[in-house]
């Protein structure tokens, strides 16, 4: 009933926040809509299941590779991949106590703030007495060259990698990460986003992203903050 609930309950588009229910855990995408059952049982037309385990953390065994080619494909139609469950479990519980850790000691009140980091760069990793956020870099290592092989794009030593903090209700403007109307000697090619937040989200919070897939004409696709999820896309669109 839980399962049935929380899908008819959501919009189109809508990926929700993982569902435990007495089958294990679940994380519901909706494709499309259609009425109710009206009968006995039945499920929404559309709805997809992403993930499903007994156990007591959410789980995906989506492979990196299989991530890489998915992504080559929307970036070439024009689209953005949106992964749920890129980070589970214990990767995922590391990664929200490094960013906790980095922004306590950073930290200016309620305001959103931002770090631009070089924790891509494998030169300046080993200048660091340890590693912060190890599982996530480790991923998106693989991750990167996966990409440069499936996208035949030009793989680079290091990258931007910025830590970001919005507070409750708080917005980003509209933009591109790489404009390509400005002349540049090396420009940013793909993009990822890697959303950290709390479990205890609700759409209240605000922090859903927009993504203006289709231009100015098309409605932009709304994609929820649910913490591990990872979103790649072409750096010049918009969002």
């Amino acid at each position: 009933a839980e399962f049935e609930k929380a899908a008819f309950a959501a919009a189109p588009g809508s990926l929700l926040q993982p569902l435990r229910t007495k089958f294990g855990w679940h994380v519901i995408f909706v494709n499309e809509d259609s009425p109710p059952p009206t009968g006995g049982g039945g499920d929404r037309a559309g709805t997809s299941m992403m993930a499903m385990c007994s156990a007591g953390e959410p789980s995906t065994a989506v492979s990196v590779a299989s991530i890489a080619s998915k992504a080559a494909v929307a970036m070439r139609e024009g689209r953005a991949l949106v992964q749920p469950l890129f980070l589970s479990g214990d990767a995922l519980a590391a990664a929200r106590a490094d960013m906790h850790s980095v922004f306590q000691e950073d930290a200016s009140g309620d305001a959103f703030e931002s770090i631009q980091t070089d924790l891509l760069d494998p030169e300046f990793r080993k200048r660091l007495p340890s590693l912060p956020f190890a599982d996530v870099l480790g991923q998106l290592d693989e991750l990167r060259e996966a990409l440069a092989a499936s996208t035949g794009r030009t793989l680079l030593d290091g990258g931007g990698l910025h830590l970001m903090r919005y507070p409750i209700g708080s917005k980003f403007m509209r933009h591109v990460d790489e404009d390509s109307e400005m002349a540049e000697p090396v420009r940013n090619s793909v993009s990822f986003l890697i959303y950290l937040t709390p479990d205890d989200w609700s759409a209240e919070d605000g922090g859903a992203l927009l993504i203006h897939e289709g231009g100015e004409a098309g409605k932009p696709r709304e994609v929820l903050p649910v913490g591990g999820t990872l979103v790649v896309y072409d750096s010049t669109t918009e969002h």
